[in-house]
């Protein structure tokens, strides 16, 4: 009898083979994690082949003869791409990317495996249509193989392990907050010698990562990935960590919860505390993208009432207006009638009073698993904060910045008129040296822009507290 090919003999076994048990996951999970082959933590790539079966919600972005989401897919309608699965460590999750479809850091529901067994289920598909992934190790290949099934997509995948790519003298740790931990990259320049100074960065607002992206925007600008490169080239160490409920660490928020400013600041003031509780470094600075910013100066100030203290602050392509008011700003729109209830809920909110059950229209906004992210993002005044920051401040703007106004950056100079403010040319939002308007917007998801040199060479100068550098210039109000 003419023996099978592997592929098609472990896609045999595994549709043979009985479910993955909780007891399972639980005995065999202890040691794949450590295993050299079986199913183990780090990166999978391979290729997953679907096609739709009957009429339903669309495929995802891309795809042959499929549309974008939301549109109607035909009958027939398949996808074939290249996938990569990042498999954390058992129970912290998994991450995918499917690069032809602009998806990267995408996190996953339901992860769960040992040695011999993978499944998880992916949710961008469209409303009930989770595509459940379920695969076998088979040792003969080194790979896992397996179907993607949801109730109206179809197909199978194969999976192999990769060795993870680092950026020389780049190595992840953990660092620990008040829960546990959360994850980061240390970058050591390989210059011979031991770097003195230390840069830890904060990312921005909402799920942005350690690198400067975020999984709910298509592709990916690796704006502090880069700018933490490009300091080791200039033999400046630094440290960047995904916030908690974003990359590695999207398991650390609670499903449909938002975390909130204080558990951000808490966090940063436990890693800052740790590095210099370590004495490694003789220079510590800490350097915030927009909202970064503000919970880098939160914590900062929370640690002088420590006697804990770092030298210097960066804020990077920040506002200085409070929430409170952007949010009046936003509800100008509406009905006289729904700003003043807005404003009541609002001011409850703040004060930790109940309120009534609010209109439909204010129904999501003010919905109760919202309460506490809403409370500690209205109560937070950036100016204020970074007013009494304890230690030398470096506020930055960008030329190109179309998101933060001048009038927003400069509600932070007049809080703290002391503080150094420099222009960056040509630097957007999002860090990076653009012209155009087309260039500015194709930066947020393209990592071929570079982030400006003169970025680059105004934060060494500040780190090792010399003179800024001509390439940048004073910020001058208009």
């Amino acid at each position: 009898m003419k023996s099978l090919p592997p592929v098609l003999l472990a896609l045999l076994l595994f549709l043979l083979a009985p479910p993955l048990t909780t007891a399972q996951a639980s005995s065999e999970g202890e040691n794949a994690g450590k295993a050299t082959t079986g199913i183990r933590s780090g990166v999978w790539t391979g290729t997953l082949a679907i096609r739709k079966e009957t009429k339903g919600p669309a495929a995802p972005r891309g795809g042959t003869k499929s549309a974008s989401p939301g549109s109607p897919a035909e009958e027939g309608s398949s996808l074939q791409a290249s996938i990569s699965l990042r498999l954390l460590d058992r129970g912290l999750g998994a991450l995918l990317d499917i690069p032809g479809q602009s998806m990267f850091g995408y996190p996953l529901d339901e992860v769960s495996w040992t040695g011999s067994r993978l499944s998880f289920s992916f949710g961008a598909l469209g409303p009930g249509e989770d595509l459940l992934f379920e695969g076998i190790y088979a040792s003969s290949l080194d790979a896992v193989v397996g179907t993607a099934r949801s109730k109206s997509w179809k197909g199978s995948f194969r999976l192999s392990p990769t060795e993870a790519e680092l950026y020389p003298g780049e190595r992840k740790i953990n660092v620990k907050v008040r829960d546990g931990h959360l994850p980061g990259t240390l970058l050591i320049p390989e210059s011979g010698s031991a770097a003195s100074s230390l840069v830890i960065f904060v990312s921005g607002s909402g799920t942005s990562d350690r690198d400067g992206n975020n999984f709910n925007v298509p592709g990916r600008s690796d704006s502090l990935a880069l700018l933490a490169r490009a300091l080791a080239s200039r033999s400046i160490a630094s440290f960047r960590y995904d916030k908690r409920g974003s990359g590695e660490a999207y398991t650390k928020a609670s499903p449909g919860l938002s975390v909130s400013l204080d558990e951000h600041i808490d966090d940063a003031t436990r890693i800052v505390a740790g590095f210099i509780e370590s004495g490694d470094y003789s220079r510590i600075i800490v350097v915030g993208m927009n909202e970064g910013a503000w919970i880098g100066a939160a914590a900062l100030n929370r640690l002088a009432e420590e006697e804990f203290f770092v030298d210097g602050l960066v804020a990077i392509a920040v506002s200085g207006e409070r929430p409170l008011d952007l949010l009046r700003s936003s509800l100008e729109g509406l009905s006289q009638s729904l700003q003043d209830e807005a404003r009541t809920i609002t001011e409850a909110i703040l004060s930790n009073r109940s309120f009534p059950s609010p209109s439909p229209q204010l129904a999501d906004f003010f919905a109760s698993q919202r309460i506490p992210w809403l409370k500690s993002w209205l109560g937070f005044d950036p100016a204020k904060e970074l007013s009494r920051v304890k230690t030398a401040l470096l506020l930055i703007y960008g030329e190109k910045d179309m998101q933060v106004s001048p009038a927003a950056f400069e509600k932070l100079l007049d809080a703290r008129p002391q503080a150094a403010a420099r222009i960056v040319p040509s630097m957007n939002y999002v860090l990076k040296q653009v012209e155009t308007e087309t260039e500015n917007f194709d930066s947020f998801t393209n990592p071929a822009y570079p982030v400006p040199e003169a970025l680059v060479e105004l934060l060494a100068a500040f780190v090792r507290a010399r003179p800024a550098p001509q390439s940048s210039f004073s910020y001058i109000r208009k």
